[in-house]
């Protein structure tokens, strides 16, 4: 691996040994969680009762599972293992006649649920398109926890939520933690491909760009030094169940895409290029927080307009960096929110 490294990246290690040097094992550290009072998620779950009662209102229908399909086969067995999978639950609501036919699949981040999306998902259903809302229930901070789906099961549902409803394409939106889950479509349905089921993707504060720098140190490790690594601290990292999904399920060869632009898709494929290198959809946007507290969203910025080949602007362009804004501050600022639902709209 080492002389492949070097031989790849035309670098030359030094050789020797500290044994002062201790490394991140993220999957096989100790669990590095602190205790929440059941109160705690008392409070969570009755927050997540009025977001339910909310979706409610205003015309979602919540499914338990996704649907079984008479006669629909999928490629499960390339990603079998011994353990059966878990479903997933969501939430749907289509207009009676829709503008835009094709639906959008918003999928949210670590957090304490869907109950702080609510706003924006109140904004998405104003536009007139099916809208499709992935539970992620593992990163929720919920007491009762349920098994991790990987991110090819997720797909594979997905999938099969689609073609229930009947949509042979959609839109995928992410946040956070729901841009690894896009990304998971992305690789296993590029968009080139005769059969992709992505017609568009809007990815906010994304973590699937360049994971494997500095994500694990700065959610799972870091020690908070300000008052928005604190946040992050108290209401996503510590968390028993999402600490124990990040440090057993959240490998980032899983999670990563080295994507190609839409308007690079005939490009020679790249050295090593292969499922981790999706082309995305013409439709893309992409929305970085300049002052993210856990990627460092200028390396990733230069990354997506010199190697994949995003356009950068404010308006419609492919690229968009919200300056001066933190990881997930977006929620708290109704001019980008406003910003991003229109890109939902347009993609």
């Amino acid at each position: 691996m080492i002389d492949t490294t070097e031989q790849v990246n035309k670098v030359k290690f030094t050789d020797g040994f500290r044994p002062d040097v201790e490394c991140i094992r993220l999957c096989l550290d100790p669990v590095l969680a602190s205790h929440r009072p059941l109160i705690y998620y008392v409070f969570v779950w009755l927050a997540n009762t009025f977001a339910t009662i909310v979706f409610r209102v205003i015309g979602f229908t919540r499914y338990k599972g996704a649907p079984k399909v008479p006669g629909y086969k999928t490629k499960a067995a390339a990603f079998s293992n011994p353990r059966r999978a878990p479903d997933l639950a969501y939430w749907y609501r289509s207009p009676p006649r829709p503008e835009n036919e094709v639906p959008l699949v918003f999928i949210h981040g670590i957090g304490i649920g869907l109950v702080q999306y609510v706003h924006l998902i109140i904004a998405l259903a104003s536009i007139s398109r099916p809208l499709i809302v992935i539970e992620v229930p593992y990163v929720s901070s919920q007491l009762f926890q349920t098994d991790c789906m990987t991110p090819d099961e997720t797909y594979l549902v997905i999938k099969r939520i689609l073609k229930a409803h009947h949509h042979p394409k959609a839109t995928f939106m992410g946040h956070s933690l729901g841009t690894m889950l896009c990304a998971a479509v992305c690789r296993a349905s590029s968009a080139t491909s005769p059969d992709s089921i992505v017609a568009g993707l809007v990815l906010v504060d994304p973590i699937c760009f360049l994971t494997h720098y500095s994500i694990a140190h700065n959610f799972a490790y870091r020690i908070p030094a300000t008052a928005s690594q604190l946040v992050i601290d108290l209401f996503a990292a510590r968390e028993i169940g999402t600490s124990w999904y990040i440090m057993r399920r959240f490998c980032w060869n899983q999670c990563v895409m080295f994507p190609i632009a839409w308007t690079r898709r005939n490009q020679k494929p790249m050295l090593y290029q292969g499922q981790l290198s999706p082309v995305l959809p013409e439709k893309t946007r992409v929305f970085l927080s300049r002052n993210d507290n856990l990627l460092d969203m200028t390396k990733v910025q230069e990354y997506l307009i010199t190697q994949v080949g995003l356009t950068e602007g404010q308006e419609t362009s492919e690229l968009v960096v919200m300056e001066g804004l933190d990881h997930a501050q977006l929620l708290l600022r109704p001019d980008w929110l406003a910003r991003i639902v229109e890109a939902a709209r347009s993609s």
